[in-house]
């Protein structure tokens, strides 16, 4: 079952805009993992602040088999790294960090002089610079990946929930049952209507999660233009055992005519938690109907696919922000993209035992 939330990319929506800075630059560490078919799935964490950090970024009994990154040093890590990082200096266009780094795990066994590293980086949104990689030397039918690698990049913090406009259930808390995986797909539709995808599986506490993409870069009659999503959820659950999704999410589109910063914007829409044969969509439109909130259809379709748009259950409404100091019209927005599409599609599984 795939649902659909249509959500206007760019432009004005008057009586719930509201100015907003636009996501802050973070140093973003990940251990994607890469597939035969293409997926690419794993862990992200992003680092805050500038005192120095260390971080263990390792899987488990396979590749296949991530892990959250942690502070300590995990007792079932059977690949992975140690790394140490440091913020020297940040603005609003490009983030200076030393990173120190060494592989400490390899096929089940900690290694005392693995592969290592040691470097002072100046990343700018977009830049992904890959660290290490180990490939899957036995693969099996549990786990055909290719390898896991290890990256630094420089993405943006995802946007907290925007609650403003956003009724709750009279009786739903904060919090909810167990742990979820949430499969992630930005889809990337050019005008000649071939498709391309990112695709990256985020692990939700009962609290909730957060996740960034890449940002998907492409070529126009006017030079480059890039498009970053990031996005946060956050849980809740009804006395009556319901439970509920805020998904936030935030873009910042670049390119000709565009500031150095960006045009950003940022959206909330209350769901019910999907079943899990279910596909919700967020359709990126542009248009005058702002960044957020729409209407909700449900139909049949695969993840590639569009689906099917019928009457149904329609998503609660979102809450549109854009920068006071980047706020586009959908006349610019639309000559920026040049026929360009995206959408997020999402599929929730919960974790046995968690």
């Amino acid at each position: 079952m795939l649902t659909v939330f249509l959500i206007a990319l760019m432009g004005q929506q008057p009586g719930v805009e509201r100015t907003t800075p636009l996501p802050e630059l973070r140093v973003v560490v990940s251990a994607p993992v890469y597939h035969p078919d293409g997926a690419v799935i794993g862990e992200t964490i992003t680092l805050e602040g500038t005192p120095p950090s260390v971080l263990y970024v390792f899987s488990r009994r396979s590749l296949c088999d991530t892990a959250p990154a942690t502070a300590a040093e995990p007792s079932d890590a059977g690949f992975g790294w140690r790394l140490a990082s440091h913020v020297v200096r940040a603005s609003e266009t490009q983030i200076v960090v030393n990173v120190d780094w060494r592989r400490e795990w390899d096929r089940g066994q900690k290694i005392a002089n693995g592969p290592a590293g040691s470097s002072q980086l100046t990343l700018k949104p977009g830049d992904r610079i890959p660290l290490d990689h180990i490939p899957n030397a036995l693969p099996t039918d549990a786990c055909r990946a290719v390898g896991m690698g290890l990256e630094v990049r420089l993405g943006r913090a995802a946007p907290p929930p925007l609650t403003a406009g956003i009724t709750l259930p009279v009786t739903a808390r904060e919090g909810g049952a167990g742990s979820l995986d949430v499969d992630l797909w930005l889809l990337h539709t050019t005008p000649s209507g071939s498709q391309q995808a990112q695709h990256q599986i985020v692990r939700l506490t009962t609290a909730g999660g957060m996740f960034t993409f890449a940002p998907v870069r492409f070529d126009t009659t006017r030079g480059q233009v890039g498009m970053e999503l990031t996005g946060a959820f956050q849980r809740y659950r009804a006395t009556t055992g319901g439970e509920f999704l805020l998904v936030s999410l935030s873009r910042v589109v670049t390119g000709p005519d565009a500031p150095p910063a960006g045009f950003g914007g940022t959206t909330s829409s209350l769901i019910a938690l999907p079943q899990p044969d279910e596909i919700l969509s967020f359709e990126m439109t542009t248009g005058a109907g702002g960044f957020g909130g729409a209407r909700g259809a449900r139909g049949r379709g695969g993840i590639g696919a569009g689906g099917a748009r019928g009457p149904g259950a329609g998503g609660s409404g979102g809450r549109a922000t854009g920068a006071a100091s980047a706020r586009p019209t959908a006349a610019q927005t639309i000559a920026l993209l040049e026929g360009h599409r995206f959408a997020l599609r999402l599929k929730v599984t919960p974790v046995p035992g968690m």
